[in-house]
Protein backbone atom coordinates (compact mmCIF):
# COMPACT_ATOMS: atom_id res chain seq x y z
CA UNK A 1 0.00 0.00 0.00
CA UNK A 2 3.08 2.76 0.77
CA UNK A 3 4.19 1.65 -2.67
CA UNK A 4 1.15 2.74 -4.09
CA UNK A 5 0.95 6.09 -2.61
CA UNK A 6 4.47 6.38 -3.48
CA UNK A 7 4.01 6.00 -6.71
CA UNK A 8 1.56 7.84 -7.13
CA UNK A 9 2.67 10.92 -5.76
CA UNK A 10 5.85 10.28 -7.92
CA UNK A 11 3.59 10.67 -10.63
CA UNK A 12 1.81 13.84 -9.55
CA UNK A 13 5.37 15.71 -8.83
CA UNK A 14 6.23 14.53 -12.04
CA UNK A 15 3.28 15.55 -14.34
CA UNK A 16 2.98 19.03 -12.37
CA UNK A 17 6.50 19.84 -13.26
CA UNK A 18 6.22 18.93 -16.48
CA UNK A 19 3.40 21.10 -17.14
CA UNK A 20 5.16 23.90 -15.82
CA UNK A 21 8.13 23.88 -17.91
CA UNK A 22 6.34 23.82 -21.58
CA UNK A 23 4.14 26.52 -20.49
CA UNK A 24 7.21 28.43 -19.56
CA UNK A 25 8.72 27.43 -23.18
CA UNK A 26 5.99 28.64 -24.82
CA UNK A 27 6.04 32.18 -23.41
CA UNK A 28 9.49 32.53 -24.17
CA UNK A 29 9.43 32.31 -27.93
CA UNK A 30 11.52 34.62 -29.34
CA UNK A 31 10.93 36.62 -32.57
CA UNK A 32 13.23 37.83 -35.08
CA UNK A 33 12.71 40.06 -38.28
CA UNK A 34 12.63 38.15 -41.47
CA UNK A 35 12.33 39.05 -44.89
CA UNK A 36 8.45 40.00 -44.28
CA UNK A 37 5.77 41.49 -42.18
CA UNK A 38 2.17 40.26 -41.85
CA UNK A 39 -0.65 42.73 -41.78
CA UNK A 40 -3.90 41.93 -40.69
CA UNK A 41 -7.52 43.25 -41.03
CA UNK A 42 -6.84 45.34 -37.99
CA UNK A 43 -3.63 46.80 -40.11
CA UNK A 44 -1.90 44.94 -37.27
CA UNK A 45 1.80 44.46 -38.07
CA UNK A 46 2.90 40.95 -37.29
CA UNK A 47 6.49 39.80 -37.77
CA UNK A 48 5.61 35.83 -37.60
CA UNK A 49 3.07 34.52 -39.69
CA UNK A 50 2.16 32.08 -36.75
CA UNK A 51 1.76 34.83 -34.32
CA UNK A 52 -0.74 33.69 -31.73
CA UNK A 53 -1.61 37.14 -32.45
CA UNK A 54 -3.48 36.44 -35.90
CA UNK A 55 -4.65 32.90 -35.27
CA UNK A 56 -6.74 34.42 -31.83
CA UNK A 57 -8.57 37.11 -34.19
CA UNK A 58 -8.56 35.21 -37.36
CA UNK A 59 -7.92 31.77 -37.19
CA UNK A 60 -6.83 30.21 -40.96
CA UNK A 61 -7.73 33.49 -42.62
CA UNK A 62 -5.23 35.06 -44.71
CA UNK A 63 -3.34 38.29 -43.98
CA UNK A 64 -1.22 40.92 -46.24
CA UNK A 65 1.83 39.48 -46.67
CA UNK A 66 4.39 42.94 -47.30
CA UNK A 67 8.14 43.21 -47.49
CA UNK A 68 9.99 44.90 -44.08
CA UNK A 69 11.27 47.04 -46.76
CA UNK A 70 7.23 48.44 -47.50
CA UNK A 71 6.80 49.11 -43.69
CA UNK A 72 6.21 52.90 -43.26
CA UNK A 73 5.73 54.75 -39.75
CA UNK A 74 1.85 54.06 -39.49
CA UNK A 75 2.39 50.15 -39.70
CA UNK A 76 5.12 50.88 -36.86
CA UNK A 77 2.01 52.37 -34.61
CA UNK A 78 0.34 49.05 -34.89
CA UNK A 79 2.25 46.16 -34.09
CA UNK A 80 1.56 43.27 -32.08
CA UNK A 81 2.54 42.82 -28.66
CA UNK A 82 3.07 38.94 -29.04
CA UNK A 83 5.89 38.57 -31.85
CA UNK A 84 7.29 42.07 -31.86
CA UNK A 85 9.37 42.84 -29.10
CA UNK A 86 11.60 46.09 -28.90
CA UNK A 87 14.59 45.11 -30.11
CA UNK A 88 12.21 43.94 -33.58
CA UNK A 89 10.65 47.32 -33.07
CA UNK A 90 13.71 48.97 -33.28
CA UNK A 91 14.76 47.10 -36.13
CA UNK A 92 11.88 48.27 -37.95
CA UNK A 93 12.74 51.74 -37.55
CA UNK A 94 16.44 51.18 -39.06
CA UNK A 95 14.61 49.62 -42.07
CA UNK A 96 12.11 53.34 -42.49
CA UNK A 97 15.53 54.94 -41.70
CA UNK A 98 17.68 53.72 -44.35
CA UNK A 99 14.74 54.26 -46.91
Amino acid sequence: MKMKKFILFVLFVLFVCGCSDSKQEQNNKVYHLGSYVYVDDDIILHVDMKCKGIAKVHGAQPVSIKSVYDVDEYMLRNICSVCCDESVYEQLKEKIKDE
